[in-house]
């Protein structure tokens, strides 16, 4: 099998799959927008893959009512999904392999995302890139990850035939997770503070879910308008030694009412270890961190 041929079966059956648990969701009432306008959106293209090098992950032609993801970005995700796998111990069989096929849909989801929030060509993106330099993308981004994971979250708990909300949650932290590994390590995040910042959000809010389904998490530290849905932004931690972030909701907040700096080199362990390998390194300096600032109580990265 080529690599173009594995990457057009994966992609038919992450839309199929996709399309079949959200639309499920859908006839419960479960389902709102954008992740509604998904499930038209696949109704109206087909999805497919071409062996051409760019920028953009996908083509979207809207004469032929095609979405075209590149094989070789697929090829990675899968690759990096992998290793990923390897490095919490996943032997090879179905876990491995489910492992990898979530990135996967998460990776198309996120995508899809973008054309519901009306930048679905390149050209779009530069627009964005002049007009809101630094941080409009990373918002955009962000919004599509988090919004991403929890779609693949549930779309799991579909396969599973389960709808225990503690198993969802722990899925949706698995998801955010992936999220960052796709971001960090199948997309280069060297020299962009930005991207730092994006990727490293997500382990945090990973972390804050994760602390959330084990009762640690201390809710009232964090910002009222805070949920586990809610995308966050993390500050530039070549610019503060202070730890906190922006909850991007209908009224933007600061996560932490406190504004304490973080002694030693706790952030800059943190900070520089975006997009290197061993993760769990990331994720015990993310939860040493919010442990510091009382977000959480006891957090470990497991």
């Amino acid at each position: 099998m080529t690599d173009e041929d594995l990457a057009l079966a994966e992609v038919a059956r992450a839309g199929a799959e996709i399309r079949t648990y959200l639309g499920r969701m859908a006839i419960r009432e479960q389902l709102a927008y954008p992740l509604m306008a998904i499930c038209t959106l696949l109704d109206r293209v087909r999805l497919c893959v071409t062996k051409e090098k760019g920028d953009n992950a996908f083509i979207l032609n809207e004469q032929e009512g095609t979405i075209a993801f590149r094989a070789r970005t697929i090829k990675r995700i899968l690759q990096e999904s992998d290793r990923l796998a390897g490095e919490f111990g996943y032997e090879p069989g179905y876990d491995r392999l489910r492992l990898m096929q979530m990135s996967i849909n998460l990776f198309i989801v996120h995508e899809l995302l973008h054309i519901s929030q009306n930048f679905p060509h390149f050209a779009s993106v530069e627009h964005i890139k002049n007009g809101l330099p630094v941080y409009g993308l990373p918002i955009l981004d962000i919004a599509a990850d988090t919004l991403s994971a929890w779609a693949c979250a549930n779309v799991e708990m579909g396969v599973m035939e389960s709808d225990d909300q503690t198993t969802l949650l722990r899925w949706y932290s698995n998801a955010l997770i992936l999220a960052y590994v796709i971001g960090s390590f199948v997309f280069s995040i060297e020299n962009s503070p930005p991207k730092k910042q994006r990727a490293l959000s997500l382990v945090i809010s990973a972390l804050l879910v994760q602390a959330l389904t084990e009762g640690t998490l201390l809710r009232d530290a964090l910002y009222e308008g805070w949920t586990e849905l809610s995308p966050i932004l993390i500050l530039n931690f070549d610019q503060t030694n202070v730890f906190n972030a922006i909850v991007i909701d209908r009224t933007p907040g600061m996560l932490l009412r406190s504004y304490q700096e973080i002694p030693g080199n706790e952030l800059d362990l943190f900070w520089n270890s975006a997009g290197k390998s061993p993760l769990f390194d990331t994720m015990e300096f993310g939860a040493r961190i919010l442990v510091s600032v009382g977000a959480v109580k006891g957090a470990k990265a497991t």
